[in-house]
């Protein structure tokens, strides 16, 4: 998975440069991708069932090839199937993504886990965090993926609050460990980045307020994110809401060293929200719609 990631990024720059050999690596990481996921397939096919607690029998997903890995190894989650969404190998959609998320929320560890057992017990999610590493909870980008809300957010806000000290407030390798490491930091505030200031989700394009929680929705102060990095150059987002909660008034300035091909501002889930103000500019507020920014 790293390797595809870094491969495909690698295309994304040699294509802005215009490198005679662009395509020829993206033609390689092409081939790449259907190259694993036909030995990523025929793995599956062969592996064991589990049950989840409806009784419903599935298949485990590989954790390795060509054999299926060890199932029972806390790192299934951690170096597993859900890693995959994250490294661009599989979408979160394909139903061999669904099913491995399906095990690590439904399955038989989620019973079986002690809370207050040791860390190398076998991995569940707890309210979307990793029972083992917090750091490698990429059930987030699953939910980040295919838009899902509600645990997108619960995901966030676990990790935020569950993979950091509340006696020192460093990072936690494990649940319930104290060893001073930043591993858990950057998910959860890499997470808070794609909620407000989306540039991975499309290629070329930038989304804005896709996953905003509704918290971050204030009439009393406005919440900024200043010169927040993206792939296409700095950004400076405001937004605040007016006339009792019924206009969200967006202040967007891009520093863009090339701008992507199009901008989305996505209306957030907000009761009597009526109105958006982009950047002076008065459209109709309809949650769940995509507004182009001009």
């Amino acid at each position: 998975g790293w390797n595809y990631k870094g491969l495909t990024a690698a295309v994304r720059l040699l294509r802005r440069i215009h490198h005679p050999r662009a395509e020829q690596f993206a033609r390689e990481a092409e081939d790449y991708r259907e190259r694993f996921q036909r030995a990523f397939r025929t793995a599956a096919s062969q592996m064991p069932e589990w049950t989840d607690g409806d009784g419903r029998r599935e298949r485990f997903v590989p954790a390795a090839l060509p054999g299926g890995g060890d199932l029972q190894f806390p790192f299934y989650l951690d170096t597993g199937p859900l890693f995959l969404v994250y490294g661009e190998l599989m979408d979160a959609a394909d139903p061999l993504m669904r099913s491995a998320l399906h095990y690590f929320r439904a399955g038989p560890n989620t019973r079986a886990y002690d809370l207050e057992g040791a860390w190398h017990q076998p991995v569940s999610l707890r309210h979307e965090m990793s029972s083992c590493e917090p750091c490698y909870s990429w059930n987030l980008f699953h939910a980040w993926q295919t838009g899902d809300r509600a645990k997108f957010l619960e995901g966030m806000y676990s990790l935020f609050a569950g993979s950091v000290s509340r006696r020192t407030f460093v990072g936690c390798e494990h649940r319930g460990g104290i060893s001073g490491t930043l591993f858990s930091v950057p998910l959860p505030v890499e997470a808070a980045r794609l909620s407000v200031i989306d540039d991975q989700i499309e290629p070329d394009r930038l989304h804005l307020l896709r996953l905003v929680p509704r918290a971050w929705l204030s009439s009393e102060r406005p919440t900024v994110w200043e010169r927040i990095p993206t792939t296409f150059g700095p950004v400076t987002l405001r937004f605040q809401l007016e006339d009792d909660g019924r206009r969200l008034r967006v202040d967007f300035e891009p520093g863009f060293r090339h701008p992507p091909q199009a901008i989305s501002l996505w209306v957030p889930p907000s009761d009597g929200l009526r109105t958006i103000a982009i950047n002076g500019r008065v459209v109709d507020a309809v949650p769940g719609q995509a507004i182009a920014v001009e």
